[in-house]
């Protein structure tokens, strides 16, 4: 099986996080593939394989300590069994589920059983520290949520469109069932899953939309539940279908309307982080907020975000929490020249953002750079570049940048764990310009934690 670790260095910790995919180690200025579509690489081949390879692979998601991780794609394989639930952990990559399974073999023992079989796994599935996956996929025609359990190697019905809910605490309902909204499942340590959902029952109409930590257990309901915003308590209206996510202790953060469109605004937990018309901390001009997407919430609950500022050219913004840690027109790091731009020929400035649970961020955006093949960068904490468009990657592990593969497009997908390894899905070109395919390439993305030495604004520890 295809695995490497990598040790993590702070102070205490004993997780260690898995690179796998003969990768033989990662560090800043050595960009490593972990995974990959490149047909002609080791890092496409589906774990378990010697022939079949990944030909998509969908948004990745992290263990709250880093030690494991998971994500789900497709493959070369037969087309009724080409779509794959893939953990990676400390034995490396290994296929979890399957598309093609039938329903009552993943649940078995069920009454009634789930009929049909499984579909594609969606992009939104996640890991707790012990291994368990909690996932989407449509079995049939209905829209499900389950989860594997490591320990025992046994999958959890939590919820199925169409099927009976069970009895919710503090929540009496007649004939509630489950919707079709079910998405964004997060499997706890504690062993729950939170996940977004939708019920129907005698007592509303039409069906209404919940955020659940455990599948017993709503603590957000759409249009009922009350939350604290600067002018006063405000109702919660329909919950966001994608900007969705909960902490390492179910806390929920999410993008509702309140109640309308109007008054959108960033939640965590029972408050307003953000609310359309608000302005952020760290803008000098204090403009006001107009949206807010792609939201990635940390294991510790923090929230980032991006959006778009209520202002003449429309500048964009990436925000941690309440506070704006990138602007279209700011400097890429402290000292530096080149700047985030809109004139790049992107409709945004800003492409990707994540954050770990000690304050560090990274922030992925487009610039003013003179070369437009190598003008998106991501860089971490405001100081210091740490992947760029153009850059050389170590397409087989062996350290070194010999494969003629080099950084093509970054997607919007990846993670920052608290020992400072990025992971950042990317498409991947050759010296020539031929496209490649797209990977999961692992970064340091700055000196790890214990280590005394200091990080120089703009430059890349290795």
């Amino acid at each position: 099986m295809r695995s490497s670790m990598l040790p993590r260095t702070a102070a205490g910790a004993a997780a260690t996080v898995v690179l796998a995919a003969g990768a033989a180690h990662a560090s800043a200025g050595n960009p490593t593939v972990l995974v990959s579509t490149v047909g002609s690489s080791d890092t496409s081949l589906v774990p378990g394989s010697t022939d079949e390879r990944f030909t998509l692979l969908r948004r990745p998601s992290v263990s709250p300590d880093g030690g494991r991780w998971v994500f789900s794609g497709n493959t070369n394989g037969s087309t009724a069994s080409d779509d794959v639930l893939v953990s990676v952990g400390p034995d490396g990559l290994r296929v979890v589920a399957r598309e093609g399974t039938a329903g009552d073999t993943l649940f078995p023992g069920l009454n009634p059983p789930v009929a049909g079989s499984a579909g594609s796994f969606s992009n939104d599935v996640s890991i707790n520290d012990f291994g368990d996956v909690a996932f989407g996929v449509t079995i049939g025609a209905n829209r499900t949520i389950g989860v594997f359990r490591e320990g025992t190697g046994a999958f959890e019905l939590v919820a199925r469109d169409t099927r009976d809910t069970p009895a919710f605490s503090g929540l009496p309902l007649t004939n509630a069932e489950w919707g079709g909204r079910l998405g964004q499942p997060k499997a706890l340590n504690d062993g729950r899953v939170a996940f977004r959902g939708q019920v129907f029952a005698d007592e509303f109409a039409p069906a209404r939309g919940f955020l659940f930590v455990g599948n017993d257990n709503p603590v957000v309901q759409e249009e009922v539940t009350q939350i604290a915003t600067p002018d006063g308590p405000r109702t919660v209206g329909l919950v966001s279908s994608q900007d969705v996510g909960f902490a390492a202790d179910g806390t929920p953060v999410y993008r509702a309307n309140l109640p309308t469109t109007l008054d959108e605004a960033i939640v965590r937990g029972d408050s307003v982080l953000v609310q359309r018309g608000g302005t952020l901390a760290g803008d000098p001009l204090a403009r006001p907020v107009l949206n807010f997407f792609n939201l990635s919430v940390a294991s510790d609950g923090t929230a980032m975000f991006r959006g778009t500022l209520d202002a003449p050219g429309g500048p964009d913004y990436v925000a941690l929490d309440n506070t704006a840690v990138a602007l279209t027109g700011d400097t890429i790091f402290d000292g530096a020249t080149e700047r985030f731009s809109q004139d790049a020929g992107f409709s945004s400035t800003f492409f990707f953002n994540t954050a770990n649970a000690l304050g560090d961020y990274v922030v992925g955006g487009v610039t003013d750079a003179a070369d437009t093949s190598a003008n998106a960068v991501l860089v971490f904490n405001g100081v210091l570049e740490v992947l760029r468009e153009g850059d050389a990657v170590d397409l087989d592990g062996n350290g070194l940048f010999d494969d003629d593969a080099f950084v093509n497009v970054f997607s919007r997908d990846g993670f920052l764990t608290d020992d400072r390894l990025l992971v950042v899905r990317a498409s991947l070109r050759d010296g020539a310009g031929g496209f490649l395919g797209n990977a999961y390439i692992s970064v340091v993305a700055a000196e790890r934690r214990g280590n005394a030495l200091p990080v120089e604004p703009g430059v890349a520890d290795g």
